[in-house]
């Protein structure tokens, strides 16, 4: 099933931002991605552009290329944070266990007080592993399905 996202613009000028005519407007990008969210993860999305203007053909392949070209970097900006957190996770993962092990330790049997910090602090740790993987991380797993699905919308041009 395809999905159809319906955009009406006056001319040109609104698809461009408003500092740099070579990028995507942040307002119809914002509109685009909240259209967007209803629709099922696996389906296709075309989105129709209507214009009261009549669009010239390089427009309107600019305005296909601001479209995939923007959800491309937020897909690659995605990317990259997932990879910064994967590092995190990994620290934090074992920082909690190197502290567990330690609070474990005969030597640290007469400072009970130090040996239950390094055992809270152990299980923190390791608890904000699997919560990073069972919340946050399917949240950014979701966006970036969203993203990829915009990045291959159809996109069709239509006077209104």
């Amino acid at each position: 099933m395809i999905n159809k996202i319906e955009i009406n613009i006056k001319n040109y000028g609104d698809v461009i931002a408003k500092f740099d005519n070579d990028k995507l407007s942040q307002e119809l990008a914002s509109f685009i991605y909240r259209e967007c969210l209803t629709f099922p993860l696996k389906s296709k999305i075309e989105i129709n552009i209507k214009s009261e203007s009549k669009l010239s053909k390089t427009n309107q392949n600019n305005i296909t290329d601001m479209i995939h070209a923007y959800f491309g970097q937020e897909i690659s900006h995605l990317l990259i944070v997932s990879k910064h957190q994967t590092y995190r996770q990994i620290v934090l993962f074992l920082l909690g266990v190197i502290l567990i092990a330690f609070s474990a330790l005969k030597i640290l049997s007469y400072l009970y007080v130090l040996k239950e910090i390094c055992l809270i602090i152990g299980w923190v740790m390791i608890w904000e592993v699997v919560y990073t993987l069972l919340f946050d991380d399917v949240k950014r797993r979701i966006k970036l399905k969203k993203y990829k699905q915009l990045c291959k919308a159809k996109i069709n041009f239509f006077e209104s």
